[in-house]
């Protein structure tokens, strides 16, 4: 049994990205760490006491608390330049548009239509495809009903196969990359025969059944293209017979 790492005795229940160990779900909720902040500002006296002021100043107090709004409420955070240059893969892989006005417009995940993104589902969205931190999806919904009606949302694997991929599970990505992609290779034009992992499985098994993490190729392009320079046997064998 782990101790907690705070001094105060009890068996740890919660690990820290620090990799320390606490009783409770943050460092300031442990009773030994309770004890030590409170004995530290104990004497400590606010630099406002005992003050009096004025009608008018406390008016004036008032009326900042009331209109202290955030920053960036109203306000347009990101445009579609700066999203080009930070965030190359995001605007890869969705299909985004800047309106005259200035919003920023992406599809909705399950029905498609064009919608204005707020700049809470936009920074979410990138912080899913450009800096994964779990199994979890994260898409763009116009509406609650089509949330709740998209098969992939709030769609986690379990533990027990959260490495493993079914051949099922790929045949229905392999399904929504085709029907996204009109069942034709995106380089060439010409019917489509395999689907392609944008980011490999091996690197990133989170986005593997994600249809907007695949394209749709024939045989001709996915060997020329997808696997250009790919370090694998059968480029190594290719090789071996041109340097003959």
């Amino acid at each position: 049994m782990n101790l907690c790492d705070y001094g105060c005795g009890k068996s740890s229940k919660f690990l820290f990205k620090n990799g320390k160990q606490c009783c409770s779900e943050k460092w300031q909720y442990c009773d030994y760490m309770k004890k030590s902040i409170s004995s530290k500002l104990k004497g400590r006296q606010s630099p406002n006491k005992n003050k009096k002021f004025s009608d008018e100043t406390k008016r004036k107090m008032s009326l900042s608390r009331i209109r202290n709004i955030p920053w960036n409420k109203n306000k347009r955070v990101l445009d579609l330049n700066r999203i080009k240059q930070r965030y190359p893969f995001f605007y890869k892989v969705e299909k985004i548009r800047e309106t005259n006005n200035g919003i920023i417009e992406v599809k909705c995940y399950y029905c498609k239509k064009w919608f204005a993104a707020t700049n809470n589902q936009l920074s979410e969205r990138i912080r899913q495809l450009e800096r994964p931190r779990d199994n979890s999806e994260q898409h763009f919904y116009c509406s609650e009903l089509c949330k709740k009606s998209c098969f992939v949302y709030n769609s986690k694997p379990s533990n027990s196969i959260k490495n493993k991929i079914y051949e099922n599970d790929l045949n229905i990505w392999r399904y929504e990359v085709l029907k996204i992609d009109d069942n034709k290779c995106v380089y060439c034009g010409n019917k489509a025969t395999q689907c392609h992992h944008i980011i490999p499985i091996s690197r990133c098994i989170e986005f593997a059944l994600d249809p907007q993490n695949g394209i749709s190729v024939c045989d001709i392009c996915h060997l020329k293209y997808c696997h250009k320079d790919e370090c694998s046997t059968g480029n190594l064998l290719k090789e071996s017979y041109n340097n003959i």
